[in-house]
C-alpha cells in the first residue's frame, strides 16, 4: 500500500511541476493572455501530454528577448541610417528645416550667394564657395 501511494504521490508531484513549469513559461513568453489560459488548461487536463504539447509549440523567445532584439534593430536602424539632429535638444530635422520645430533653435541659414540652405556653423557655403561672414551685431540682434 506504501508502495502504491509514494508512485501516486511521486507521479502527483511530477504533474504538478509540469503544471507550474508551463504556467510560468506560458506567462513569460505569450503576450495574449487568452493562449496563456489554454496552456493552462492543457497541463492541467491532460496530464503530462500539455505541457509537453505546450513544450514543442511554445514561443522561441520570451517576451523581453522579443523587445530587447526590437530595441537593438531600432538602434543598428538608427546607426545606419543617420539622420540630422538638433544640436540643443536632439529632435530629427528635415534637411529644408530653417530652425528646429521642437525648441525653435536655428539650425540653417540662406547663402547670399547661391540661396542655399547652409548650417549656421559652417564658415563657407558648401555649394558655391562664398564665405559666410555673419557679424555678431545682427546675431546678438535676433536672439534679442
Amino acid at each position: 500500500m506504501s508502495m502504491e501511494l509514494a508512485g501516486v504521490g511521486f507521479f502527483g508531484a511530477l504533474w504538478l511541476a509540469s503544471v507550474i513549469w508551463t504556467v510560468r513559461d506560458a506567462g513569460r513568453r505569450c503576450s495574449a493572455p487568452s493562449l496563456r489560459l489554454a496552456a493552462a488548461a492543457a497541463a492541467i487536463f491532460v496530464p503530462f501530454v500539455g505541457a509537453a504539447v505546450y513544450g514543442l509549440a511554445r514561443p522561441c523567445e520570451d517576451r523581453q528577448e522579443a523587445r530587447a532584439r526590437r530595441l537593438r534593430m531600432r538602434m543598428l536602424e538608427g546607426a545606419f541610417e543617420p539622420v540630422e539632429r538638433c544640436p540643443e535638444c536632439a529632435a530629427p530635422l528635415e534637411p529644408d528645416f530653417r530652425c528646429c520645430a521642437v525648441c525653435g533653435e536655428r539650425v540653417r541659414d540662406q547663402c547670399d550667394g547661391c540661396g542655399a540652405l547652409v548650417r549656421t556653423t559652417w564658415t563657407v557655403c558648401a555649394w558655391c564657395t562664398k564665405p559666410l561672414l555673419v557679424d555678431e551685431q545682427s546675431r546678438l540682434s535676433e536672439v534679442a
